[in-house]
């Protein structure tokens, strides 16, 4: 993919962050928003949407919008400005495409592009936060099957899933086939709802 070519809106509540995204896009591809409902207002899975924000009335906002939303995939990526793992986990749960620090500034241009090719969707600095989460989930599914579940959440086949993971088709059939039975699951379509259910569950047992 060409990042010249990507649209990117964004939301963000101060100037200089148009500057981190300029050096990354093209500046004609970029739109900012006054507000996460404006933004919202316009949605488009065909477009990438960057939310920098620590403000609690945004956070409460985006973990509505992609809770009702998760079916849908839209590509949303957050950057807080203060680091709280917890929150991460919180966000990814809800069905956010990845969350960053704004601390890791000086290597956005790094995690924003592998975010866009699928190949990573959170801060190397809450990996540990993400991992303990995937862990707790209560459907016993190994670490290769809790990495091919994350591919299939984000909409990935099968041949890209293979390719990301550097595996044959066929053992990611295998694994799908191995996470439909632990989730009492027959097809993609069961196996979303369970883990939506479980998602929508636990983010409000963390408001």
């Amino acid at each position: 993919m060409g990042y010249s070519s990507v649209v990117i809106r964004y939301y963000s509540k101060k100037s200089d962050d148009l500057e981190v995204l300029s050096n990354i896009f093209n500046l004609s591809n970029i739109t900012s928003f006054s507000s996460i409902d404006s933004l919202f207002n316009e949605i488009n899975k065909e477009f990438f949407y960057i939310i920098f924000t620590n403000s609690a009335d945004d956070i409460d906002k985006l973990l509505q919008f992609l809770l009702d939303s998760f079916f849908l995939n839209f590509n949303v990526i957050i950057i807080l400005n203060i680091k709280n793992n917890e929150l991460v986990v919180k966000l990814l749960k809800a069905g956010a495409l990845a969350v960053y620090y704004k601390e890791e500034q000086a290597h956005f241009q790094t995690l924003l592009k592998k975010t866009i090719t699928g190949e990573l969707q959170t801060s190397p600095l809450a990996s540990s936060s993400i991992f303990s989460y995937f862990q707790r989930i209560p459907f016993h599914l190994s670490s290769r099957e809790n990495q091919i579940l994350e591919l299939l959440l984000k909409g990935k086949k099968v041949k890209e899933i293979a390719g990301l993971l550097s595996i044959s088709q066929l053992t990611v059939k295998k694994q799908i086939q191995s996470i439909y039975k632990k989730t009492n699951s027959s097809n993609r379509l069961e196996l979303f709802s369970r883990i939506n259910h479980y998602r929508k569950e636990e983010g409000c047992r963390m408001t």
